[in-house]
């Protein structure tokens, strides 16, 4: 509603959420009905005005005033029961409609993480303004102001937010605690087709706060006034003081404990960078040892991790691998900057990388090889001469007698049984005698030998 050009500039009744005079406005808020079912479904008390789990209604206590709203001769507000002063904390209080729209957007996220995470109890909202009064009652009372008469649309027995089924006729259906309708099954499910429609609306549509009759608004419409945000930096200014803490929650300029633990209190815009770089933060180890450690102590972590690769000692050689730690006794026995010494014990060394361009392998004296002959025998290079001419059983030695060529394990078996030094024993016993010139025996040393 607006004021015409000569009605008064001070007026009595006020929406606390839309701020709209006219106490019939249609709702300022427009969303799907709420009947109780579901953790997040809430219906605001008439007494204090807080929003609350309609499962919380029957233990919860309530905060507020017995009495009735006063208004003095210059507009202040004041509370016949107790003498109050003001409206803070109380049903009569703005509550902004952006402001009741995104609090109940953040609860509704919060529980579908704790629906994620196993945990199905009801979220506890988080309310606009501490609740305020001069009695507490030990729970909250739904009655709605400016609602009609809650009915059976069958037989018009009372119905009850809640209740399923109505107790008068047995006839189903539905109260919805936001804009108090009675609804039937059918007309709840007819309403979210609509809503599901291209160009359709959701069904509900109601106010968040309360119609306050003797709240007094002056209409200056070339008076505006202006609420800076509070926080340091924030230059933002809001229209009305119920939008300070809507704009609060989005506020870049808005404290925020670190979540980590570390202690700090950082602005939202910095919140971000702050948790990339916080050292309170648990990260998995970049190497894959499946480890986590803090940012803090992840370099701790490093000088043990057995997946951290690690230089060679041989780096100062000019080794460039950088085996991991848990390699680095593979890559020594391998590494071209090792030494390797020979392994007959010749006492030459040098470095892998110049072991092939040496030649030691082949040229080493004490290098063992198979005999060529064949005997099986692992000799010395250097003995191998020696080895064929007194060791090797495969080498070939000439009989004295017939001058055939047997292998050295044959040799003296057939020397001592050859025919040629039979058949030569035997002619010397015939013809063995003195010299007849000096008298020496001639075959005496041949035959002897």
């Amino acid at each position: 509603a607006e004021a015409g050009a000569y009605d008064a500039d001070v007026v009595s009744g006020l929406w606390t959420c839309c701020r709209n005079i006219d106490g019939g406005a249609p709702g300022c808020v427009r969303g799907d009905h709420c009947f109780g079912d579901l953790p997040t479904d809430t219906a605001p008390c008439a007494d204090c005005g807080q929003w609350v789990p309609l499962s919380r209604w029957a233990y919860e206590s309530c905060q507020s005033h017995k009495g009735e709203l006063k208004t003095n001769r210059w507009g202040g507000a004041w509370w016949d029961c107790c003498g109050a002063v003001g409206v803070e904390g109380t049903k009569n209080d703005d509550n902004a409609a952006a402001e009741w729209v995104a609090r109940r957007q953040f609860e509704m996220e919060a529980h579908s993480v704790k629906r994620a995470q196993g945990s199905l109890s009801a979220p506890r909202l988080i309310p606009a303004k501490p609740s305020s009064g001069c009695i507490t009652r030990t729970s909250h009372r739904f009655a709605p102001l400016n609602a009609p008469k809650l009915e059976c649309g069958n037989c018009n027995a009372e119905a009850v937010p809640g209740q399923l089924v109505c107790a008068g006729c047995g006839e189903a259906y539905r109260v919805c605690t936001q804009c108090v309708a009675v609804l039937s099954p059918e007309a709840v499910l007819e309403g979210k087709e609509m809503a599901g429609r291209d160009g359709g609306r959701p069904p509900c549509r109601f106010h968040p706060g309360t119609y306050c009759e003797q709240r007094a608004t002056r209409w200056a419409h070339n008076q505006k006034r202006s609420y800076p945000c509070s926080n340091a930096g924030c230059t933002h200014t809001s229209p009305h003081r119920s939008l300070v803490n809507a704009h609060a929650m989005e506020c870049p300029y808005t404290p925020m404990e670190c979540d980590f633990g570390c202690g700090c209190t950082i602005i939202r815009k910095d919140f971000q960078a702050h948790r990339d770089g916080c050292d309170y933060v648990v990260l998995t180890c970049p190497n894959g040892c499946g480890e986590s450690h803090r940012r803090d102590t992840m370099q701790a972590h490093f000088a043990q991790c057995w997946m951290q690769p690690i230089p060679c000692e041989r780096a100062c050689f000019g080794c460039e691998v950088l085996p991991l730690r848990r390699d680095v006794a593979e890559h020594d026995a391998v590494c071209e900057y090792g030494q390797r010494v020979c392994e007959f014990r010749c006492g030459f060394a040098c470095l892998r990388r110049d072991w092939a361009p040496s030649g030691h392998e082949a040229a080493c004296p004490l290098a063992t090889s198979l005999c060529e002959l064949g005997c099986g025998a692992e000799v010395p290079r250097r003995f191998k001469e020696e080895h064929y001419a007194r060791e090797c059983a495969n080498a070939l030695l000439e009989c004295r007698w017939c001058a055939v060529r047997f292998r050295r394990d044959e040799h003296s078996t057939h020397e001592d049984g050859c025919l040629l030094r039979s058949a030569l024993r035997g002619w010397w016993q015939l013809l063995r005698k003195s010299c007849v010139e000096c008298g020496t025996d001639v075959f005496g040393r041949e035959e002897q030998s």
